[in-house]
């Protein structure tokens, strides 16, 4: 049986016990009371990750393509389930990555962060913390951002994209076995192929695996090849 002051004092000591754990959550989760809006297999979507999708892609509007600041913000809430869905593709290409093995350093994460300052003429760290604020990030979670764009990335060009080629001989192999169903007056076989345009830079290399992940599951879905390659070729510029 407890008296008052011991009574008092292990309260206290709860109380205090209760406060350093919470604390810690919260350093560790970074945003423990965000909303959580949606799942993907074992990990959460919170409208912090989402709101800073939509103030990052306001702010490629205005710095890539010339948009107000009013015009890129209600362009980039437009985009937002477009967004979300981008990011939903994005974590199941990391979660495969990792269950891969698939890696990234920091080195790389360092040089594609240092791509990024180039790119967007950042010359000290002060203008690159004050442009992570403006898009909702910190230092810390920016990095993680661009370490998941990498691991897709890499995910993209190692494992899917090889699957995706088709050599002449193979080519050759099905005309010869199929020739009976073309064209008796010709033998000549008309190709398409998607093209996806890709710029040197951050922006453009996301927007491209985004593209390209869904003309994949648009072909696996069943969709005409050749039309989707009418629709969806996108032509170089002169320059590149």
């Amino acid at each position: 049986m407890l008296n008052s002051k011991q009574y008092q004092s292990r309260l206290k000591k709860t109380g205090l016990m209760i406060v350093i754990f919470a604390s810690l959550i919260q350093i560790a989760h970074g945003r423990t009371f965000d909303r959580i809006i949606g799942f993907v297999n074992d990990e959460v979507i919170t409208s912090w990750e989402i709101e800073a999708l939509v103030k990052q892609r306001a702010m490629e509007l205005q710095r890539f393509y010339n948009f107000s600041e009013q015009e890129a913000s209600q362009q980039a809430d437009k985009d937002r389930p477009q967004l979300l869905d981008q990011f939903i593709r994005q974590m199941l290409l990391v979660e495969t990555a990792l269950t891969l093995k698939i890696e990234v350093t920091e080195e790389e994460i360092d040089l594609a962060i240092q791509n990024f300052k180039d790119q967007t003429k950042i010359t000290n760290e002060e203008e690159f913390l004050n442009q992570l604020k403006r898009e909702g990030f910190t230092t810390m979670s920016y990095r993680e951002q661009t370490k998941r764009n990498l691991m897709a990335e890499r995910l993209v060009m190692q494992r899917i994209l090889p699957r995706l080629q088709v050599r002449d001989s193979d080519v050759q192999k099905f005309f010869d076995e199929n020739r009976d169903q073309f064209d008796k007056k010709s033998d000549l076989i008309n190709l398409r192929h998607i093209f996806i345009a890709f710029q040197p830079t951050e922006v453009d290399r996301q927007k491209t695996i985004s593209t390209l992940n869904e003309f994949i599951i648009a072909v696996k879905n069943g969709e005409d090849f050749e039309t989707l390659a009418n629709s969806s070729t996108i032509a170089l510029p002169q320059n590149v």
